[in-house]
C-alpha cells in the first residue's frame, strides 16, 4: 500500500535535522570560537566562514540566504542558528546537512531586531576531522507589512500548491528541476526517490522566506511516533501564526472571514471534537486526495502538537501529553491476516513481536516511553511469529474528517 505523503517515525522524519559528523567533529564543535590559520599546515583543514551575515553585523534581513566560502577539501557543511546561543538546535535552523558545493541556505523564522548566534561548521577527512566557526548578528527592524491582505493570502496558498505540485503526479517523487529535486540533492537525500513530510515543510519554509514571508516549522504527532512536519506562516493582518501544509496541499484558512488556523488551534477543535470547525482549504490540483489515500486521518496527528523550539528526537518521540486512544480502534486479534494499517503499544519498553507477511519479519517494539511502535502496514495473511507479551495492544487508524 502507498503511503501518500508519508512521513514514517519521528526520528526517520528528522534527517533533514541530523548533521552526520564524524565523532572528532562532535568534539570539536564546543562552543567556543575556533580561529583557523589556512596558511599554516599544522592548523588543519581550512574551515568555512560566513560571507553573509558578517561577524557582528546589524540590521540584516530576515530573509536574505545565508552564504559561506566554498572550502576545498570539505565533505559536508552544517549551519545553526540560534537566539539562545552556539550550536543550539531550536527551529530557527535545525543544524542541517549540506553538501560542500552548496554554500548558501535560507533560514527560517528570524524575528526582527534579535541577536542571533551562528555556528558554522566544516566536516572533512583531514587530521582534525573539521571544525566550526561562531559569529554572531542582529536583525533589523520588522518589515512593513503588505499592502493587500488578499494579495498576501493569495501568495501563501499559491506557494503551497507550488511545492506539493514539485512532485511527478499523485507520487511524492520530485520532479527533476524543481526547487524541491534540488534542495533534496543539496542536503544530501536522493531526489530520485520518494521523499517524506519533512522535505516538503523545509522546501515551503525556503519559498516562504525567499518572498519575504515569515514562517517557522512544526511538528505534530498522533502519538509520539507516527508524526508529520508542516509549517506555519505569520499572519500580519491577524497577527497569528497560521497552518500550511505543502504534503498534503493544504492551508487551513476560512476564506470567508479571511482568518487561519494555527498548530494549537486545531489542536484544542480536535480535543474538543469540535470537528467542523477545523477548517483546511485545498489549494493543490487534487485536493482532499492526498488527505484521504493517506494511510491514518492526518487531521488526528494534531493530537500532540509539540511547543516550537522542542528539536530533540528522543524528547519530541517522548512528548504524548494527549492519549491517542480516542483516535484509535481496538483490534482483536482474531484480525490477525487481515491487511491493514495497524498500531501496537505495550507495557514494558523492552518487549516487542514479530510479524511476518509477504515483504519478510517485522520486528515491532516500543519506541517512546508511553509504549507505542510506529505503525506498520501487514499484507493479507500476514501472522505473528513471536509470543505476545502481556499487556499489549493492537490497534487500527480510525478515520475522524478524512
Amino acid at each position: 500500500m502507498a503511503r501518500a505523503g508519508g512521513c514514517g517515525l519521528r526520528r526517520v522524519r528528522l534527517q533533514l535535522l541530523v548533521f552526520v559528523l564524524p565523532i572528532v567533529l562532535v568534539a570539536a564543535c564546543a562552543h567556543t570560537d575556533i580561529v583557523v590559520s589556512t596558511g599554516d599546515p599544522l592548523a588543519g583543514p581550512p574551515l568555512a566562514h560566513l560571507t553573509y551575515p558578517l561577524n557582528g553585523a546589524t540590521g540584516i534581513s530576515q530573509f536574505l540566504p545565508f552564504t559561506w566560502n566554498q572550502v576545498q577539501g570539505a565533505e559536508q557543511y552544517g549551519l545553526t542558528v540560534s537566539p539562545t546561543g552556539y550550536g543550539v538546535t531550536d527551529f530557527y535552523l535545525g543544524i542541517q546537512y549540506m553538501i560542500p558545493t552548496d554554500t548558501s541556505q535560507y533560514v527560517w523564522a528570524l524575528q526582527p531586531n534579535t541577536t542571533y548566534y551562528v555556528q558554522l561548521c566544516t566536516a572533512n577527512s583531514g587530521p582534525t576531522g573539521g571544525g566550526c566557526v561562531n559569529s554572531s548578528f542582529t536583525t533589523g527592524n520588522e518589515p512593513p507589512p503588505p499592502t493587500h491582505a488578499n494579495t498576501f493570502y493569495r501568495s501563501v496558498q499559491n506557494l503551497t500548491a507550488q511545492v506539493r505540485a514539485m512532485t511527478q503526479g499523485f507520487t511524492n517523487l520530485p520532479t527533476p528541476g524543481t526547487y524541491l529535486y534540488q534542495m533534496v540533492a543539496n542536503h544530501g537525500g536522493d531526489p530520485t526517490q520518494s521523499v517524506s513530510c519533512g522535505w516538503f515543510a523545509a522546501a515551503l519554509l525556503d519559498q516562504f522566506t525567499m518572498n519575504g514571508i515569515l514562517a517557522r516549522q512544526r511538528n505534530i504527532s498522533l502519538d509520539g511516533t507516527d508524526g508529520h512536519v508542516l509549517t506555519e506562516y505569520w499572519d500580519p493582518f491577524n497577527q497569528k501564526w497560521e497552518l500550511s501544509d505543502p504534503t498534503f496541499g493544504a492551508v487551513y484558512f476560512d476564506s470567508h472571514t479571511q482568518l487561519g488556523q494555527g498548530a494549537e488551534d486545531v489542536n484544542a477543535l480536535l480535543l474538543a471534537g469540535n470537528y467542523s470547525a477545523i477548517n483546511p482549504l485545498f489549494v493543490s490540483l487534487y485536493g482532499s486526495q492526498w488527505m484521504t489515500s493517506y494511510y491514518l486521518d492526518p487531521i488526528t496527528m494534531y493530537n500532540e502538537v509539540d511547543p516550537f523550539g522542542l528539536l530533540n528526537a528522543t524528547d519530541e518521540l517522548n512528548y504524548a501529553p494527549n492519549s491517542p486512544v480516542p483516535f484509535l480502534n481496538p483490534a482483536p486479534l482474531s484480525v490477525v491476516g487481515t491487511a491493514g494499517d495497524y498500531v501496537f503499544q505495550f507495557a514494558n519498553p523492552t518487549d516487542s513481536i514479530t510479524a511476518l507477511d509477504g515483504a519478510g519479519n517485522h520486528v515491532i517494539s516500543p519506541v517512546n516511553n508511553e509504549g507505542w511502535a510506529s505503525g506498520v502496514y501487514l499484507s493479507t495473511g500476514w501472522s505473528i511469529l513471536s509470543a505476545v507479551p502481556d499487556g499489549t495492544q493492537m490497534f487500527t487508524f480510525k478515520r475522524i474528517l478524512f
